[in-house]
């Protein structure tokens, strides 16, 4: 099995990537994306309706510690689905508390 806290120096990521397919879910991406980036937080999301793997292709090639998942129940509920790819770890928090683990993610880490 590969270990990817190994492989390249995952300790080093930073940022988020936000996952969206649909036209309702990359407007909430962009809402999100403007929210993190004025919190001074690296984020990318697709603006070219990439599918869902070439979105995980993207994430990866741009080395982001966290990838957030928006689905029509996130816009909803206001909880994003946010995984820690150096953890390996998932969970669904509000934008607030994403910001707030994202932070103290990078600092971890520096």
């Amino acid at each position: 099995m590969l270990d990817l806290k190994n492989s390249f120096n995952y300790n080093k990521l930073n940022g988020i990537y936000i996952i969206a397919l649909t036209d309702k879910e990359r407007k909430e991406a962009l809402k999100l994306s403007n929210i993190l980036r004025d919190n001074n937080i690296k984020t990318i999301y697709d603006t070219e309706n990439r599918s869902m793997k070439a979105q995980f292709k993207q994430a990866d090639n741009n080395k982001v510690r966290y990838i957030m998942f928006i689905n029509e129940n996130s816009i909803k509920e206001e909880k994003y689905e946010i995984k820690d790819n150096i953890n390996n770890y998932k969970e669904k928090l509000s934008i607030g508390d994403i910001i707030q683990k994202t932070k103290e993610g990078i600092n971890e880490n520096n």
